[in-house]
């Protein structure tokens, strides 16, 4: 007995070891990822502080008149009564022209001049600066190209026989104001990312230049504590299911940060187009969600006594937990967003299947196994009618025992069946969010396989191809394969873009902390690229065999978890059973979104608009595979009951 107790506490020993070797060498690869984010001197958020806190900022003259009110000050006429490029009215095309013009012409020529002086000492005090702080450059060279531009109206304002000196002013001030115009629909529309923001928003992005700065000093330590308590959390719970499950999870994760964070630093260099960066604050929003992954991931671990109570909640009421998550859907959809409806539509599918699942399997697989005749139309008709015409005992007997089977299955399987489809075309058709439609519809359709075979399933794809056809004709549908077929000429230079950014990327991509968001000539990305491109941006990070690689392992991963979900789910009891099963669909969504979204990058099907699990940033990409391996993990507890 003694030796006995040596060997098992040698045993504990080396598992104790080898876990705490997994969970270095997992933060030993967190910390290689993290070692590549860009340092703070590489953002120009963080230099913004810097110039609002300069003397010469401070000195600013008031903002020069607007393009809009000189346009009416100009005219005497609203704006919607003319064409502001030209001060032509829109009902005759004649020039109109208030008497106090020349009076507003010399009031907006001297304002605008002495914005455009104080931006010239700005730029002194900057270039002072520029050897002490680099971080500025950027800024620099923006502010640089504005003062250029403008130099080129700044001409006496004398008027000159036969020259009408009012567009040219009006353009000025456009340029001075960052501001665009379309006559058409009378609107002035503020560039969102222009340099001209820097001088009408200062404090606001101080303060989010200021943030940004923490965020990377503290970047590292947030990430490498959270996933140490994770992975210490996952083999308290799973052992090394736990540990390994985890430890992939949190490197996938990591690489869509370190995504998030170079191009919070360094998208728009070499743009005039971008003189602030317009994906600067995407660090700190992906960083509070992944955060609050983690923090649901580990409250999951914690607390699972909490969902037995709520498996048996589900099970025991079928009818009713199918038209709440109904209306959760609609609600998510109607008053959140479609990323946030999408979520939870997903979520709601995978709870029904497994409801469905967990209260019928064995009742199913029983069925198929020993009468499989039951599910043929024909005996379904019979067991329905009202009056059965019999010619014998045995008969009688049989299309009883099939009604009363089919009474016991009939009511779970047609509530699963009505919401599943109703909410599909409610949200393609409505809400018009093909991809998670879609993904739904592939969710759907597995629990139809897994339910009633092969037949029923065909039948559902066969629809869904009819469905695909009739969406196919319709614009958006046919604008997004065009732009898979054409990229080069399509409407939308999206993938005009990335198969450049792609060819410039090969053979071995750009490399961590060297992606070149912008080329030399200054064509940038989409700004979607965190969302919906990230396969195409791992391209450019790796090249594309690399990127492949990556492909086929995260596809891997999902598909290996639903497996092993699907064996507790077999294994298990109880309430286990069904978070084993919403597991195994959540996972299964998952991997159906990693395929769709790759292939869409790849120009193999038209894009969907969906983003990489675990890669792109937001919400919808974070929370199905989080809540997913939570429900696995707490399946796999050491404590869990096994048959």
């Amino acid at each position: 007995m003694a030796l006995q107790g040596r060997f098992n506490i040698e045993g504990a020993r080396r598992g104790l070891l080898l876990a705490f070797l997994l969970v270095a060498l997992v933060l030993g690869l967190e910390l290689m990822l993290l070692r590549h984010v860009p340092l703070a001197q590489q953002s120009n958020g963080v230099g913004i502080p810097y110039v609002v806190a300069s003397e010469a900022f401070k000195s600013r003259p008031p903002a020069p008149i607007g393009p809009k009110e000189f346009c009416e000050a100009w005219t005497g006429q609203a704006s919607s009564q003319v064409d502001c490029r030209t001060a032509l009215s829109i009902n005759d095309l004649q020039p109109l022209k208030a008497g106090n013009a020349a009076n507003t012409l010399e009031q907006a020529q001297t304002q605008v001049q002495a914005h455009l002086a104080w931006m010239k000492t700005l730029r002194s005090e900057m270039e002072g600066q520029a050897k002490d702080r680099p971080i500025q450059t950027t800024l620099l060279a923006a502010l640089n190209a504005r003062i250029d531009a403008a130099d080129r109206y700044n001409e006496a304002a004398q008027p000159l026989q036969n020259v009408d000196p009012y567009p040219r002013m009006f353009q000025w001030l456009l340029l001075m104001d960052g501001v665009s115009y379309d006559s058409l629909r009378d609107q002035f529309r503020l560039k969102r990312w222009d340099i001209a923001r820097l001088l009408d928003g200062s404090e606001r992005l101080s303060l989010r230049g200021q943030a940004q700065e923490k965020t990377l000093h503290r970047l590292p330590w947030w990430v490498l504590s959270s996933s140490a308590l994770l992975l210490a959390l996952g083999y308290w719970r799973a052992r090394w299911t736990g540990l390994v499950c985890i430890g992939i999870y949190l490197c996938i994760t990591s690489l869509g940060l370190l995504l998030a964070a170079d191009a919070a630093t360094q998208f728009g260099q070499n743009s005039l187009y971008y003189g602030l960066n317009p994906l600067g604050n995407q660090l700190d929003r992906q960083l509070d969600v992944q955060l609050t992954g983690y923090a649901l991931l580990g409250s999951i671990l914690l607390l699972k006594p909490w969902l037995s109570k709520f498996s048996s909640v589900v099970l025991q009421y079928p009818f009713a937990s199918v038209w709440v998550v109904a209306m959760l859907v609609v609600t998510a959809y109607a008053l959140q967003s479609p990323a946030i409806g999408s979520e939870t539509l997903k979520l709601g599918l995978a709870l029904l299947a497994a409801s469905l699942m967990t209260d019928q399997g064995r009742v199913l697989h029983l069925i198929r196994k020993y009468a499989p005749d039951v599910f043929q139309p024909r005996l379904i008709w019979r067991a329905f009618k009202r009056s059965p015409k019999v010619n014998s005992n045995a008969k009688a007997t049989s299309t009883s025992a099939t009604r009363l089977v089919l009474g016991h299955i009939a009511g779970p399987l047609l509530n699963f069946s009505a919401f599943g489809f109703a909410v599909l075309l409610l949200v393609s058709m409505v809400f018009k969010d093909l991809g998670g439609a879609l993904i739904a519809a592939l969710v759907l359709v597995t629990t139809l396989f897994l339910v009633f075979g092969s037949r029923p399933a065909l039948l559902s794809l066969t629809a869904m191809g009819l469905a695909g056809a009739v969406l196919s004709q319709t614009d958006k549908v046919q604008g997004r394969i065009q732009l898979m077929l054409e990229p080069m000429t399509a409407s939308v230079s999206d993938f005009a873009r990335l198969a450049a950014f792609t060819e410039a990327a090969k053979p071995n991509g750009f490399g961590l902390g060297q992606i070149a968001w912008c080329n030399q000539e200054g064509t940038c990305l989409p700004l979607q690229v965190l969302s919906d491109y990230v396969p195409t941006l791992l391209n450019g990070l790796w090249g594309p065999h690399l990127a492949r690689l990556l492909f086929v392992g995260i596809c891997l991963y999902f598909a290996a978890m639903a497996g092993v979900a699907c064996w507790r789910f077999l294994t298990d009891r109880g309430g286990q059973r069904l978070m084993a099963m919403v597991a195994f669909f959540l996972l299964l969504a998952s991997l159906f979104q990693t395929v769709i979204t790759f292939f869409g990058n790849w120009r193999l099907i038209p894009l969907t608009g969906l983003g990489a699990p675990l890669l792109s940033i937001g919400v919808s990409t974070m929370l199905a595979p989080t809540l997913a391996i939570a429900l696995l993990l707490t399946c796999s507890s050491r404590s869990s009951p096994a048959t």
